[in-house]
């Protein structure tokens, strides 16, 4: 049964929610009002996912990265964010993704519970090495939100590739990429900068904390984000 904590300011939600869930295969292993309370179920129960409803009255934003950023790697949760009006743009501030309003029901609510759970499930496997090559640089890519929808995720991805090949940064990587593309070296630098600044902002807070630990929260120099996700690669993280 998938394990999940539960953060929400009602008793009598949190009450309801939990045993809704239940017949959804999902076991709430612990609630409270505010995230610092649920700290102790996740380092007891370490549960895949935490449910998060944010208030308008107060700053648990913070608190919420706080918790997450000094909890143990192996032990960040996926987070679902909840709240049917503040909810999507401070999940986009926060990059806690996905997002759900409370009214529209159990059932969307157990799905993205789902949902986080294996993204975080297919994250842990990369990082602890049981998924390499190609496979480990697809899960990242999107972890990292890099997907497709992204303008210039497909210069990241041939450095990355290159990355991986040599086992670290290649000297003169943006000259390569610039030869292959018809571009300065320059302009690759640039457009690969620009790119990884809007990832970074559409990646989950809690798969940067996993991928980058205690540098999850300022984004990389260009060089720095390619070695970390080298070395992630390579089975080193």
């Amino acid at each position: 049964m998938l394990k999940i904590v539960m953060i929400d300011g009602n008793d009598w939600f949190r009450q309801l929610a939990a045993e809704a869930l239940l017949d959804h295969g999902i076991e709430t292993v612990g609630s409270a009002r505010r995230p610092e309370q649920v700290r102790e179920f996740i380092l007891r129960y370490a549960p895949e996912v935490m449910t998060w409803t944010v208030r308008l009255d107060d700053q648990e934003g913070e608190s919420a990265a706080r918790l997450l950023a000094g909890l143990p790697v192996a032990l960040v949760p996926g987070v679902v964010v909840l709240g049917d009006n503040l909810a999507p743009r401070l999940a986009g501030k926060l990059g806690l993704c996905p997002s759900a309003g409370k009214s529209e029901g159990v059932g969307k609510l157990a799905s993205q519970i789902r949902a986080a759970a294996e993204s975080r499930a297919r994250l842990e496997a990369v990082l602890s090495g049981r998924v390499q090559g190609e496979a480990a640089l697809d899960i990242l890519e999107d972890a990292l939100g890099l997907g497709d929808a992204v303008q210039g995720a497909d210069r990241v991805r041939r450095a990355l590739e290159l990355c991986r090949q040599e086992g670290a940064v290649p000297a003169g990587l943006y000259r390569q990429i610039a030869l292959e593309r018809g571009e300065s070296a320059s302009a690759a630098e640039r457009d690969i900068r620009l790119t990884l600044e809007e990832a970074w902002r559409r990646a989950g807070i809690s798969c940067r904390i996993a991928a980058f630990g205690r540098d999850w929260e300022a984004l990389p120099e260009n060089e720095a984000f390619f070695g970390a996700v080298t070395g992630l690669l390579a089975g080193d993280g």
